[in-house]
């Protein structure tokens, strides 16, 4: 029909042919209004024209609605670039604040755990203070002891340096009384032990919640 176009309507009036009541558009308009009032007028498949007038309803144009959908489409993928980046920003922002809040979270627990950790470390610090005073008269019996075991074994050694090892072998163990020290040393290995107990808890507290925190972030990561 296109070849015959100018055959079949060549000859006649323009008033036969064109749309009685066109659309009209003001160049004052911006797109979405231009668009909104293209939808609601249009009555022909879009390649439907329209016509475009100055502020004193003046002929400045011919526009199409093919070119207002494209500049529109235009429009609508400016805008999704938009969204997009607002989006990376958006989940950037809570990536911050979540680890901004973890930090804090972290620093909590950490002066928790400090706390937790000082108690046992006090036991353990004292305990070993008290086990350096009370060994050490055990120390100094056991070089006395030592001493009278070598006059005892030395051929030369004479009675009276005998006597005398023997003497301070005696004094030793009287101030060292280690009868007496059995149950305190006993206490306080005791005291110790449980003291390093708790703090091999702690540990693995810790270790089972570094396991979790992250496993929750690598699940975060896959969803």
């Amino acid at each position: 029909m296109q070849r015959f176009g100018r055959d079949l309507w060549g000859r006649r009036p323009v008033a036969d042919v064109m749309n009685a009541e066109p659309l009209v558009l003001s160049l004052d308009s911006n797109l979405e209004q231009a668009a909104k009032q293209v939808t609601a007028g249009l009555q022909y498949p879009i390649t439907e024209d329209f016509i475009l007038v100055d502020g004193d309803g003046l002929y400045r144009g011919l526009g199409t609605v093919l070119d207002l959908l494209k500049a529109m489409e235009l429009r609508i993928a400016q805008r999704n670039r938009v969204l997009r980046q607002a989006l990376v920003d958006l989940k950037e922002s809570q990536a911050q604040l979540v680890q901004s809040e973890k930090m804090a979270s972290l620093g909590h627990m950490v002066a928790g755990v400090a706390h937790e950790l000082n108690t046992p470390l006090g036991y353990v610090r004292n305990n070993v203070q008290l086990l350096d005073q009370l060994s050490a008269p055990l120390v100094e019996l056991a070089r006395s002891q030592a001493a009278l075991a070598d006059c005892l074994a030395d051929p030369a050694c004479d009675e009276a340096r005998l006597a005398q090892a023997f003497e301070a072998a005696a004094a030793m163990r009287e101030q060292a009384a280690p009868e007496q020290l059995a149950d305190d040393l006993r206490q306080l290995l005791d005291d110790t032990l449980y003291g390093l107990g708790q703090i091999g808890e702690l540990v693995v507290g810790l270790k089972d919640f570094a396991r979790l925190d992250r496993a929750m972030d690598e699940a975060v990561e896959l969803n």
